[in-house]
């Protein structure tokens, strides 16, 4: 036999082993037959000592009664059931009296209990289905752990293990059974893959500690109820984990957390919707990386969504939640991060807010949002940090209650916004599109559209109240409110650069239909440059385009285009009161069309002229036009479809139809000009070839390579 013991098949019956000897080589370990409680027992012992690894497999049939495995050698042991039996043929019931399977090891004895049925009939919410403690590694796989018929206890409890996989198995509570799913505690990685978790109760549905990765992936978790005993959670889980394409759906929770998760965590492809609890859903205390998720119709009275750690939130949906009080969020990011490419909305409660840390905000949709608090949108508090927001698109939020400031973005600390678009944002208070309240900070205004935003108490588009505010390539058309600054609201302390920016069709109660602006004291530094800040109303106070108040120490407006202005400026020079020709200002194109006396009518000596406009077209700073948009540009006619510097019959044929029947056309201006029409027609007359000589829309195609 080569020094080695061959395997051994037992039968065991009637509580007599019988032994044949099986031409197997040892690897396999020793095999058990088993059909009758009193057999699974006897195996179980026999196994305990026999100094070899042991399999047994369980015959279909119903075992009643508490079985038990108390191991001190280093052999390791499967419970299986017999080939070819389903799982569904193999139930465990402990009949109100205990753990159903006991595993004890004091040694690194691996375990594996596969394809059975355990009714978790154990009389206590403490006890379990399967308990299993040692040294080695667990595995659990294709098991129903299922409570019927006021049945208690633990699906699985693994009160200390090395590595643990639980896999393809249903952890399921009904007809009034109680319980809980799993508790774990591992020492090394852990696997939770393709399992249901279903309407466990009075214990956590999954309840896992240490570990030194815990992956759950693909797993449902269902119409759970939380320990109220145990914070209220579903799943408590300590250690650092990652969760993949996992359901977390009609679980609610009694306490403070449904899901908590106290290490560093990764969260991909998830789906947490229709979750309810009187308190929070989601809580991370570590660094969180939240990926491709849909967080979706979860109704709770704290935050949804609330991360302790940085935070790098991409790509996920976010919508239809419910927030129940006014000073809580749907997503809560603690200590900042970064938030990038989600969409955030329909929220009742705030869509992205208490960025309590520096926070980047880039790319997202955050729109539709309705909070009785500050910031609907967004709330950015934490006058210490920086806040970044680059092309959101952050449209139809609403504040609700009394005086709530911040439609849109509620911001303190020292914030940027560059490339955004605010419309339709409303406040009960200042600011429909942002309140920034900055205050000794500074801010930083570039290249963001403003449209239709309205607020009740001042500035329609935004109140921005700071030390030094940079304000350049912004539009502010269309925005409303019954206070001061229909277009914008300026509380300055220190400094402002408005540099090339479009104020226009902006109406306000008070004064300042375009721009109410307000120096604190008598050392303010005002620069005011290339800004077509004409056509707003005041229907109830002074200043139409502008309404200027306090002393400051110099306050110069230089080469605007403006019409009504309430207060005294220090130097008021070159500035112009002429129509601006808007391409089509009724359809939201404020781009300068050919003939207005603005193009070139700027200087290019202001304070930090920029050397684009609003759609990154490059500026002549030599001649610089009044406004957001520089007439000139260098990229081809929008007639020219395909870009290729040719305009084709058809391509003309086209672009003459839409301007006919009034259809917007796809690249700007959207509402098309008759001269871009008739400067088509010219280009395709004289060979459809053409060229940009920099000069004023349209003549600046000229015919020829």
């Amino acid at each position: 036999m080569n020094g080695k013991r061959s395997g051994m098949k037992y039968r065991v019956m009637g509580g007599m082993m019988l032994a044949g000897l099986m031409a197997v080589n040892s690897a396999y370990g020793a095999t058990f037959d088993v059909s009758t409680p009193q057999e699974l027992q006897t195996a179980l012992s026999q196994a305990s000592a026999n100094g070899d690894d042991d399999t047994i497999n369980v015959a279909a049939g119903y075992y009643i009664g508490s079985f038990n495995f108390n191991s001190s050698e280093n052999f390791n042991l499967t419970v299986q059931a017999a080939s070819g039996v389903a799982n569904t043929d193999v139930i465990f019931d402990g009949d109100g009296n205990g753990t159903e399977m006991n595993f004890s090891a004091s040694s690194p004895v691996s375990i594996s209990v596969l394809g059975m049925t355990f009714k978790r009939n154990c009389g206590s919410l403490d006890r379990a289905a399967i308990k299993i403690s040692t040294l080695g590694d667990v595995v659990v796989r294709d098991s129903r752990m299922l409570g019927v018929d006021g049945a208690k206890g633990w699906g699985l409890y693994v009160s200390t293990c090395r590595g643990l996989t639980v896999n393809d198995n249903i952890f399921r509570c009904s007809d009034g059974a109680t319980g809980g799913g799993t508790y774990a505690n591992a020492t090394a990685a852990v696997l939770y893959d393709g399992n249901l978790f279903e309407g466990n109760s009075g214990r956590k549905a999954l309840e896992h500690h240490n570990g030194t990765l815990i992956v759950f992936r693909e797993n449902e978790v269902v119409n759970n109820t939380g320990d109220y005993s145990g914070g209220g959670s579903v799943i408590h889980c300590e250690g650092n984990a990652t969760l993949e394409n996992n359901v977390f759906s009609e679980n609610s929770g009694v306490g403070a957390y449904v899901f908590y998760f106290s290490g560093d965590m990764v969260m991909n492809g998830n789906m947490i919707s229709d979750n309810d609890g009187s308190s929070y859903c989601l809580y991370a205390s570590g660094s969180v990386t939240f990926r491709e998720n849909n967080v979706v119709r979860n109704s709770f009275n704290r935050d949804v969504i609330y991360f302790n750690g940085s935070s790098m939130l991409e790509n996920n949906v976010i919508t239809h939640n419910t927030v129940r009080s006014l000073s809580y969020s749907v997503v809560h990011l603690r200590t900042g991060g970064s938030v990038i490419n989600n969409i955030i909305s329909d929220n009742t409660g705030r869509g992205l807010n208490s960025l309590y840390g520096s926070a980047i905000v880039t790319g997202n949709t955050i729109a539709n949002n309705r909070s009785g608090g500050y910031g609907a949108g967004v709330y950015a508090e934490g006058s210490s940090y920086t806040y970044t927001f680059t092309s959101n698109t952050i449209t139809g939020n609403k504040t609700t209650g009394s005086n709530r400031h911040g439609g849109g973005v509620y911001v303190q600390g020292t914030a940027t916004f560059e490339f955004n678009v605010f419309s339709g944002n409303t406040a009960t208070g200042y600011g429909g599109g942002v309140f920034d309240d900055t205050k000794s900070k500074n801010s930083i205004y570039r290249n963001n559209i403003f449209e239709n935003n309205s607020a009740v108490g001042g500035g329609g588009a935004g109140c921005i109240m700071a030390n030094e505010v940079t304000f350049i390539n912004n539009r502010l058309t269309g925005n409303g409110t019954s206070g001061y600054g229909g277009g914008i609201r300026f509380v300055i302390d220190a400094a402002l650069t408005m540099v090339n920016n479009t104020v226009s069709d902006n109406t306000a109660g008070g004064n300042g239909g375009g721009i109410a602006l307000n120096c604190q004291g008598s050392d303010e530094q005002i620069w005011v440059y290339n800004n077509i800040i004409w056509g707003n109303r005041s229907t109830g106070g002074s200043g139409d385009d502008i309404a200027l108040d306090g002393a400051g120490a110099r306050k110069e407006l230089y080469n605007n285009n403006v019409n009504g202005l309430y207060g005294v400026w220090d130097y008021a020079v070159d500035n112009m009161d002429v129509a601006p020709l808007f391409v089509n200002a009724l359809a939201g194109d404020y781009h300068l069309r050919n003939g207005s006396l603005l193009a070139d009518a700027g200087t290019g000596s202001a304070p930090q002229q920029p050397l684009v406009d609003l759609e990154l077209n490059v500026r002549n700073t030599n001649t610089v036009d009044i406004g957001c948009y520089e007439m000139a540009n260098t990229g081809p006619h929008p007639a020219d479809s395909n870009s290729d510097w040719s305009i084709s019959s058809a391509e003309y044929d086209a672009y003459r139809v839409a301007w006919r029947a009034d259809t917007d056309w796809a690249t700007a201006p959207t509402a098309i000009p008759v001269d871009y029409v008739t400067r088509a027609g010219y280009l395709v007359e004289n060979g459809g070839s053409y060229h940009n000589d920099a000069a004023a829309k349209p003549v600046c195609w000229k015919p020829g390579l």
